[in-house]
């Protein structure tokens, strides 16, 4: 299921027009991309949650050279399915 799929799906179920849940869409979105970028954790219980994590720097080997590089540590961002998704996905509904 891609992006427009989606749009079409949650618009049937609620029974809005394409636009407005698309607008609807896209504004959840960059609320849980903005508040995970400041570092704060986003929650729906029994679904999951959005966090972010730091990942460590590593060192890395170029195959050609042999030449060794350090990775620089990150931000990245992390999701944890809740108990009822996870549920869900197991029993294939």
């Amino acid at each position: 299921m891609n992006k427009s799929d989606f749009i079409s799906a949650v618009a049937k179920d609620c029974g809005t027009t394409k636009d407005a849940t698309r607008k609807m869409i896209e504004s959840a979105f960059a609320t849980i991309t903005g508040a995970v970028a400041k570092g704060d954790k986003v929650e729906f219980i029994g679904f999951g949650s959005f966090s972010r994590k730091l990942q460590k720097g590593r060192e890395g080997l170029v195959p050609g050279t042999k030449k060794k590089y350090k990775t620089n540590d990150k931000n990245v961002p992390s999701f944890k399915a809740g108990k009822k998704f996870k549920d869900q996905v197991e029993a294939g509904k």
